[in-house]
């Protein structure tokens, strides 16, 4: 494959709601059949990443686990359990810092509110209350049998510190 021999690549762009924000893709390549099938492998990529990690849709296989917390495990594609088992890594390499649970807080601050966002703190209470819902230690995960579950009654699990850097 030789550059000069197809001519001087040009640049093909493709921007698609993905992940609960907007994807762009860049592909530079002399041929617009080759670069177009490229953008839409990639884009099957993370549109599979979607399906499975996203918080923000409600079949995603990361919403049922979240749906279930405290009550079942659910079978999950693979990709799941994968980037649960590489957070969890983080979660115990940082003491606890980095912590994917963090769904309840984000919620609790309106991070997922349609239209307005919480403009104002939550009491010291629901802070509280809503901490003891946070923590790796809930998360379980069954690799053998793709099944992941967390163990707490109202727990949650956003991915998207990790999941976009993932697709």
């Amino acid at each position: 494959f030789r550059w000069g021999h197809l001519g001087k690549p040009d640049a093909f762009k493709q921007t698609r709601s993905l992940l609960g924000t907007f994807v762009t893709m860049t592909v530079r390549h002399p041929d617009r059949f080759q670069a177009n099938a490229a953008i839409g492998k990639a884009f099957q990529a993370i549109e599979k990443v979607d399906r499975v990690m996203s918080v923000h849709r409600k079949d995603s296989d990361l919403s049922r686990v979240n749906f279930h917390a405290g009550n079942d495990m659910v079978l999950v594609d693979s990709s799941l359990s994968d980037i649960l088992k590489i957070a969890g890594s983080f979660y115990t390499l940082t003491g606890g810092v980095y912590d994917v649970t963090c769904l309840p807080l984000m919620q609790l601050y309106g991070f997922y509110q349609e239209g307005k966002k919480n403009r104002r703190y939550p009491s010291d209470r629901l802070i509280h209350e809503t901490l003891s819902r946070i923590g790796g230690h809930y998360v379980q995960i069954d690799a053998m049998k793709a099944r992941v579950g967390l163990t707490k009654t109202g727990a949650g699990i956003d991915l998207g510190s990790i999941g976009k850097g993932y697709a």
